[in-house]
């Protein structure tokens, strides 16, 4: 009996091929590299901030006199008596109680009947029922100093309203003399620049008719 020796071939089959489900690899194989993307992306728009501020520090220095050149004229007069960029350099007088002015006006005070240089007024006034009104024959009382200037010209008024001039639960003076060390203040130092300063009592204080409405 004959054997057969011939060697047959052998047929091998492929494996069959799998589609990988990302999910599959697992979550630390998924975030790394979105990590370190996330890392990079941060790292450049960290050092895209720092060079522009860097550029714009060096700009600011390199253009700074040629900014405040272009707004201040180079002497060119600027509306105001001193550029606040200056008044640190003013001599202020700081070795008194108060804060004084540093020039002196041109204007004096009018002198009048009383000592204080006072002029006392009423002010008649009607405030509509349909605004909240009053009654009728509303009087407000008032002082007034002012700067001695021509006849008919008009200045700018500085008024100082409360329920303390001249009122007797609080036993303060006539209105006519000045209140507070604000009121002299305005008087001493800010009419001799051409400004008027009133006192006004607020309606029912002081010689004012009517209720208090402050």
């Amino acid at each position: 009996m004959v054997r057969d020796t011939t060697m047959k071939p052998m047929s091998v089959e492929a494996p069959p091929l799998v589609e990988l489900d990302p999910l599959s690899l697992g979550e630390e194989a998924m975030k790394e590299p979105s990590s370190v993307n996330t890392t990079k992306e941060f790292n450049i728009v960290i050092g895209t901030t720092f060079a522009v501020c860097l550029v714009f520090l060096m700009l600011s220095a390199v253009f700074n006199e040629a900014f405040i050149s272009q707004f201040t004229g180079d002497g060119e007069d600027l509306g105001v008596r001193v550029p606040v960029w200056e008044r640190y350099t003013l001599p202020y007088e700081t070795s008194g109680d108060f804060g004084v002015a540093l020039e002196v006006g041109p204007y004096e005070i009018m002198p009048t009947e009383n000592e204080w240089n006072s002029t006392h007024s009423f002010v008649e006034y009607t405030l509509p029922l349909e605004e909240g009104g009053a009654a009728p024959n509303g009087l407000i009382s008032l002082a007034v100093w002012r700067p001695i200037v021509p006849e008919g010209t008009l200045v700018p008024v500085i008024a100082e309203s409360g329920p303390y001039f001249q009122e007797a639960s609080v036993e303060t003076p006539s209105i006519e003399v000045p209140g507070s060390w604000l009121g002299q203040m305005f008087i001493d130092q800010i009419l001799p620049h051409g400004y008027a300063f009133a006192q006004i009592s607020v309606s029912g204080t002081g010689r004012s008719n009517h209720c208090m409405d402050l």
